[in-house]
């Protein structure tokens, strides 16, 4: 965060003696910019979403990485998907995600058992390397059915 000098200096000594000989102290630092209150400050959501016979797709967005404020904002709103009656199945598209952070990990494994303890269903595709590996140490990829593309996901929901 920037810091700006409210009082005007002309030379630090100088200006510093008069004040302590005020008693007025130190001089008074104010933020240049206010912090951005959590109203202030909207964020695109990180899932883009599609709906085909009754699978939603969502899209996951590369800003997951961003840690507690991403992770919590995208609980909520598969909180709010899977409220949604007519969701039993869901595809995660992984392909724009090149990080999970630990936040997103525990956000998609409470998703992965909801969904598996409503009778759902939850594919992943489009993982990378790295991605997949990430999956694999959290164990995720036991809960996830993983397929490499959004064809072959589909293929196999709709059959």
């Amino acid at each position: 965060m920037m810091w700006s000098n409210t009082s005007k200096v002309t030379n630090g000594h100088d200006f510093h003696d008069r004040t302590v000989a005020r008693g007025e102290g130190a001089p008074q630092l104010t933020p240049a910019h206010p912090p951005a209150s959590a109203e202030s400050f909207h964020r695109p959501s990180p899932l883009r979403k599609q709906l085909i016979e009754r699978t939603l797709i969502i899209r996951l967005g590369a800003e997951l990485h961003l840690g507690d404020i991403a992770a919590s904002e995208a609980l909520a709103e598969l909180q709010r998907l899977l409220d949604t009656p007519g969701n039993p199945r869901f595809l995660l598209n992984f392909e724009a995600v090149r990080y999970l952070s630990s936040e997103m990990l525990s956000v998609l494994a409470l998703f992965c058992r909801e969904v598996l303890g409503r009778g759902g269903r939850v594919l992943a595709c489009g993982l990378d390397p790295l991605t997949r590996d990430i999956l694999h140490l959290s164990r995720l990829e036991q809960v996830l059915d993983i397929c490499s593309d959004e064809a072959e996901a589909l293929g196999l929901l709709l059959r």
